[in-house]
């Protein structure tokens, strides 16, 4: 299917949906909506879009037709109705149906979602801005269908040439943009809008801040006025739909263009995350799996595993044979200094629980086709550890990323890692100095597969473990330091 329209359980051709003309959304636009990209019919940052959606329906007191896992599945199995993978995903819900009056309607909401196919900017090409006073009201930080002041603002931004209208309160405050916010680079801080009421709190924003963080680049959530923009080193605007573009005029005159080498380094880390949270399995595929080295990938078990030479590194994960290249000098170093702070630690709390550091052989789901060899574990249950492997799930992991398997342990190990139990997952990444920190729990009446919890650190911020009650902490500004000193990075 091309275009996707689906309304309240019916779905089809979106030219071809039909809409009750009692939805209140016709009388009051009484709704909100949320919405993101998708690549490869993989949804983007979608718990961060959907907790917005709910959290936007809370403050209308809006009833949910459905809960949040109900809405993910859905929108993750509509997605694989359509033509391509690459599509903006939208969805919205409305105050129920009934005759026109102003008071609530009673019962649960009304959903819609439609897809249509989209590509996400590589925010190469600068786009130019308008200025527009914002007169919006004063709950622009719920993202509900009430959107004229964005449909003028948008139709002045085309009339002129560009892509987008900058909108500024009296006294020359600038809040955000019609469609996306706003951020200005300054003397190598980035500064954006505080998240009050006249901003929406855009996910793409959240990511650029964490990617400031993992950057070492400092920024500020401070208001900034007109004169700033216009004086900035750097203009950018975010949004779901572009993840990171810069202006280069504004009203006509010229702006930004002052630091170039930070913005790039936001803009290829942002679409970096993007393109690895969406890439395909047959991406992922194709840079682990060496078929003709080993023809029947999917079916080797432990026991294929365990005659293979052993100079010759592997792991074996759902039948799958995966090469493992020789470790580089700083992912020894960085996974040594993890492994000897939490040894210290469990010395010195001298508990059960046992740490270990690669290579060594971990049957995760207790079955006979997956053997793997974490970089770094933790074990509290010593019935699983015997003289040749630990038996079952770790409590704690570590992976230090490298190039050859990146890939692999960010979308193969991380939900591998999950389905078997493990408590808490790292993955560090020396390229772009950051630990991300994923608390796995177990499932419950609202989720039965179990959540997860991610926090992405940058190297200046220790980082505490979780299943030790925050006790342990690593300090990866020492391991850093020490990094930089021996290999004059």
């Amino acid at each position: 299917m091309e275009r996707l329209g689906y309304y309240n359980g019916n779905y089809g051709p979106l030219e071809q949906m039909m809409i009750p003309m009692n939805d209140r959304v016709s009388w009051f636009g009484d709704g909100v909506y949320d919405a993101g990209p998708c690549r490869n019919y993989r949804i983007f940052a979608l718990n961060e879009h959907v907790d917005r959606f709910f959290r936007s329906a809370d403050k209308l007191k809006i009833v949910m037709p459905v809960t949040k896992d109900e809405l993910k599945d859905l929108l993750n199995n509509l997605v694989k109705k359509m033509d391509t993978g690459n599509l903006f995903v939208y969805y919205q819900v409305t105050r129920g149906t009934g005759v026109r009056k102003h008071a609530f309607t009673e019962g649960a909401g009304n959903l819609w979602i439609t897809l249509n196919p989209a590509e996400i900017s590589d925010g190469h090409t600068p786009i130019q801005l308008v200025t527009m006073e914002d007169t919006r009201f004063f709950h622009c930080d719920i993202k509900t269908l009430n959107l004229i002041p964005s449909v003028m603002a948008s139709q002045k931004a085309a009339e002129n040439g560009c892509a987008e209208a900058v909108f500024y309160r009296p006294g020359g405050r600038v809040t955000e943009c019609a469609h996306s916010n706003v951020h200005i680079l300054k003397d190598g801080i980035l500064y954006t809008a505080p998240t009050d009421n006249l901003i929406l709190p855009g996910i793409a924003r959240a990511h650029l801040l964490r990617a400031c963080a993992a950057l070492d680049i400092a920024y500020k959530e401070d208001a900034f006025s007109l004169d700033d923009l216009f004086a900035a080193d750097e203009v950018i605007v975010t949004s779901s739909s572009n993840l990171c573009l810069r202006a280069d005029q504004i009203d006509g005159i010229k702006v930004g263009n002052k630091d170039s080498d930070t913005y790039e380094r936001l803009r290829k880390y942002l679409l970096n995350e993007f393109y690895q949270a969406t890439a395909a399995e047959q991406e992922v595929l194709r840079e682990a799996i060496p078929k003709q080295r080993y023809p029947r990938q999917g079916s080797y078990t432990i026991d294929d595993y365990l005659a293979l030479p052993d100079d010759q590194r592997v792991e074996l994960i759902d039948g799958v044979i995966y090469d493992m290249s020789a470790p580089t000098t700083p992912h020894q170093l960085i996974g040594g200094e993890i492994y000897a702070l939490l040894r210290e630690f469990l010395l010195r709390k001298n508990g059960a629980c046992v740490p270990f550091i690669a290579p060594v052989d971990v049957q995760l789901d207790m079955d006979n086709k997956t053997m793997v060899q974490p970089d770094v574990c933790v074990v509290c249950d010593r019935s699983k550890i015997n003289r040749t492997r630990i038996f079952g799930a770790p409590d704690f992991v570590v992976e230090v990323l490298s190039p050859s398997t990146k890939m692999k342990d960010i979308l193969i190990k991380m939900k591998k890692y999950h389905s078997a139990g493990v408590r808490e997952y790292w993955m560090v990444d020396p390229d772009a100095k950051t630990v991300n920190k994923i608390l796995y729990f177990s499932p419950t009446a609202e989720y039965p597969d179990g959540d997860m919890k991610m926090e992405i650190f940058p190297f200046s911020t220790p980082v505490p473990v979780g299943i030790f009650n925050d006790e342990c902490v690593i300090n990866f500004s020492e391991i850093r330091e020490r990094y930089e000193f021996m290999f004059g990075e």
